[in-house]
């Protein structure tokens, strides 16, 4: 239609031309993930497998391998490109301290760049 979109973040092109995420969705790298009231975002710099890990207050870490918990949902794993992963809680959370820890899964992003978001500190 003759405006230009950032395809890695257009909610309403998101990925490509029209690609709309749903209102429950953020567009990040091109990728609709789940948000609501609190989100954990991790993308990275080097194609390959990078794992977020999130423990809530509740105790019960939440990642690949245990993918919900305390109410907090895995719903994006990557493991071939830059992410995203993502763990979002679309109901309410608990207010305390959030552990957030990126793991290389794979020699190959061993020595990558990540970044998370949101930006700033991560006790909610």
């Amino acid at each position: 239609s003759g405006t230009c979109r950032n395809l890695t973040s257009d909610n309403a092109s998101c990925g490509a031309c029209g690609r709309a995420c749903t209102a429950t969705q953020a567009c990040v790298s091109g990728v609709c993930v789940g948000q609501g009231s609190l989100r954990f975002t991790l993308t990275w710099t080097t194609n390959g497998d990078m794992d977020l890990h999130v423990r809530p207050p509740c105790g019960t870490e939440i990642y690949y391998g245990s993918r919900s918990a305390c109410g907090g949902t895995l719903d994006r794993d990557d493991t071939s490109t830059r992410g995203p992963e993502n763990i979002y809680w679309n109901a309410s959370y608990t207010p305390g301290r959030y552990y957030v820890c990126p793991e290389a899964y794979t020699s190959a992003v061993a020595g990558t760049t990540w970044m998370r978001s949101p930006k700033g500190g991560w006790l909610v």
